[in-house]
């Protein structure tokens, strides 16, 4: 009994904190979100997907001024490549997507893409055969002055 008082007493603690949070129960408990999603781009996605239950100050609302974004609104994100299908391939995949291809570097570890990626593909683009992850570039910023 004292097991199970236990369960119940870290769920008790992890519905609160997600309360407290503003995470949804309910959308944390069934995410189709890919594990191979950073954070950053994970917080875009979920943000845009419950658009109308998001709470006034997401994660995504403060990431949003890091956010590098072309004209169309897509965001600025490096494809990870795993090496099991070559990056040409990857590359017209993304770009069936709605992706831009910025750059490529095939030479680092299995392959690297930095693309312009529709948010709301960004799970298909985490999908595709052959990437490993999918990270978000954020806007370079000035380091602070110490005094």
């Amino acid at each position: 009994m004292l097991y199970r008082g236990r369960n119940l007493r870290g769920l008790w603690i992890g519905v609160t904190l997600a309360s407290a949070l503003g995470i949804p129960i309910a959308a944390s408990a069934q995410s189709p979100m890919p594990d191979n999603i950073d954070g950053g781009l994970r917080h875009l996605v979920e943000a845009r997907v419950n658009a109308a239950a998001a709470p006034s100050v997401s994660a995504a609302r403060l990431l949003e001024p890091r956010v590098l974004r072309d004209t169309q609104s897509r965001v600025l994100v490096n494809v990870w490549l795993d090496g099991r299908h070559p990056l040409p391939t990857v590359h017209q995949s993304l770009a069936a997507l709605g992706a831009n291809v910025s750059a490529e570097l095939a030479t680092y570890r299995q392959g690297v893409i930095a693309a312009y990626v529709p948010v709301e593909h960004a799970i298909d683009a985490a999908l595709l055969p052959g990437v490993r992850s999918v990270t978000l570039e954020h806007k370079p910023s000035l380091p602070r002055s110490v005094a």
